[in-house]
């Protein structure tokens, strides 16, 4: 019977040399990890925060169009009656008729005008132009009931987006209502695509957060804006209105 001897060599075991460098190694792999999320993280948040004062920038810059729209449109409201005849003896509502039935066509042409209304105290808001044109928001004629003397504004989308403006109109020396103008927003939207080389689409409303009243380029840009929205809201109004811009 042959009996197995137990062997005399050496177990293996590691140096406590490798065991350092083993733990110095994965020391480093530690270190350069947090080194690269550090540096992620600081670049995230400096891009995060250069979108942030982009999409400040083009706020401003959307608001300083509509803006100047509505400079256009109060200049213009006291542009219609001078286009009415010179007949002393024809009143306001008679010239008004006139002026816009000679030249409405031009208040659309040069300066996309798409709706103008008589607004008189204690009357019910009359359209003068054109016969078929959506009806003016109830909004604009309750803050013209509150400050009779001061010029209302107002973007609504009902259902296409419009801004308005109605102004207070003095004939023979005495005020006699406001005249309101209605306007596409499309010009105002194309002229901040120009200017920034952004899109940018208006969203009314709550009930639809999806659904946009007013887009540069739909058929290209709103999946994109479905997927990215930044919303840059208009607080003052009764009905939120945003603006969706896609950098």
């Amino acid at each position: 019977m042959v009996k197995h001897l137990p062997s005399n060599r050496p177990a293996h075991y590691l140096s406590l040399r490798w065991k350092a460098l083993i733990v110095l190694s994965i020391v480093l792999a530690l270190v350069n990890a947090s080194l690269a999320f550090l540096a992620y993280r600081q670049a995230a948040e400096q891009f995060e925060r250069q979108q942030i004062e982009v999409r400040d920038r083009q706020a401003r810059q959307l608001q300083a169009l509509l803006d100047d729209g509505y400079r256009q449109m109060s200049r213009l409201a006291s542009l219609v009656p001078l286009l009415g005849s010179d007949r002393s003896d024809q009143d306001i509502d008679g010239r008004l008729h006139q002026a816009l039935k000679n030249h409405g066509f031009m208040l659309d042409m040069e300066w996309d005008i798409r709706s103008v209304y008589w607004i008189q105290p204690h009357i019910r808001p009359i359209l003068l132009w054109p016969d078929q044109a959506q009806a003016l928001p109830d909004e604009l004629a309750e803050r013209l009931r509150d400050a009779p003397e001061q010029t209302a504004t107002l973007l609504a989308c009902e259902p296409d987006c419009y801004q308005y403006l109605a102004a207070p109109l003095l004939w023979q020396g005495r005020s006699t209502g406001a005249l309101a103008l209605g306007r596409s927003v499309a010009d105002a939207l194309l002229a901040f695509h120009a200017l920034t080389g952004a899109e940018v689409a208006i969203i009314a409303g709550q009930a639809r957060p999806n659904q946009f009243s007013a887009i540069t380029h739909p058929d290209r840009i709103e999946p994109l804006l479905r997927l990215s929205l930044i919303h840059i809201s208009e607080p003052t109004r009764r009905t939120p209105i945003s603006y969706a811009v896609f950098c």
